[in-house]
């Protein structure tokens, strides 16, 4: 994993980082994980995280959804070796409308960047995966209804902010394979797939159809508490494991990997391990770049009541 801290730890507030900033932070975290095998004619496809947009009844904050220069500066790389990107989302929090997460610039939040000049400029590809073609998916005996395009892709890219969560402890790139799930089927907000079963378990189904997925978490600002205060950290992480990489995300936001159940299950079906002393972390290390995020109450008041296992070892 690549771990790159823009500012050094106890600086309150952080500096402000300029986009130039941002892109030299991503190309460093991505060349510190192993560049993606991403190249000439592949279809790509990048999953940011946009829950919300500004004007809608969900408050909108700095952290909750991945910063567009971060998507533009990924797109940007991608599209010097030859890829065909599609940006590619299935919001709970909006949907198209004359201004949404496509069309609105976030108050000037990342310097008036928008979703549609991004795929303008690079000549990228965007699509809704609330409507989008789907296909059955089969997991833990339920059977998915997930988009066409994200099975066949030859690459996915999962892109989120480091955020703490009400139902899973924390959203990073596993947990933003939700946002793969189509409203057309599943409703908004999505109420439909939450009734399938428990989160941690949903959360696996989805990402274990892309296992192969690579992610890339943080960013200028991250969400604490029950996704209701903003922090500003400067920090980026990018690796070809999404499993590793959220243990290692848990790790930076103050979590001991093993309190996640999403990621103890994860790690119970194989699909990766969540033991820090396990997993390769190159750049700043977790010491250097960790900051204890406050905690969801509302998930610890899920979790207080159960002891939390040894981790469950990988399949084999």
């Amino acid at each position: 994993m690549g771990v790159v801290l823009a500012a050094q730890p106890g600086a309150e507030p952080a500096a402000a980082q300029s986009h130039t900033q941002l892109d030299a932070m991503l190309r460093a975290a991505l060349n510190l994980a192993g560049p993606p095998e991403a190249g000439r004619g592949d279809r790509v496809i990048v999953k940011p995280n946009i829950v919300c947009c500004p004007g809608l009844s969900k408050q909108y904050g700095p952290g909750a959804v991945t910063d567009l220069r971060i998507v533009r500066s990924l797109v940007a790389w991608l599209t010097e070796r030859g890829c065909r990107v599609t940006i590619a989302e299935g919001a709970g929090g909006w949907r198209p409308a004359p201004v949404d997460g496509w069309t609105t610039d976030w108050g000037g939040e990342f310097g008036g960047l928008t979703y549609t000049a991004i795929a303008r400029e690079f000549g990228a590809d965007l699509l809704d995966l609330n409507f989008a073609e789907t296909v059955e998916y089969r997991a833990s005996g339920h059977v998915y209804a997930v988009p066409r395009a994200v099975r066949d892709c030859h690459r996915l890219f999962s892109l989120s902010p480091l955020k703490t969560n009400k139902g899973a402890g924390i959203s990073l790139a596993m947990k933003n394979f939700f946002g793969i799930a189509p409203g057309s089927v599943y409703g908004f907000p999505k109420l439909g797939l939450h009734a399938l079963g428990p989160l941690p378990e949903l959360i696996v189904d989805l990402f274990a159809l892309r296992p192969d997925a690579y992610g890339i978490i943080g960013g200028p600002w991250a969400v604490e508490g029950d996704a209701d205060c903003s922090l500003r950290h400067n920090l980026l992480v990018a690796g070809p494991d999404c499993v590793a990489l959220d243990a290692v995300g848990a790790a930076l936001m103050g979590f001991e990997p093993v309190e996640l159940e999403f990621l103890r299950v994860a790690q119970a079906r194989g699909l990766g391990t969540i033991d820090p002393g396990m997993i390769d972390v190159r750049g700043n290390t977790i010491e250097e770049a960790c900051r204890t995020f406050r905690r969801s109450a509302q998930w610890e008041a899920l979790t207080s009541s159960a002891a939390v296992p040894s981790p469950a070892p990988p399949s084999a």
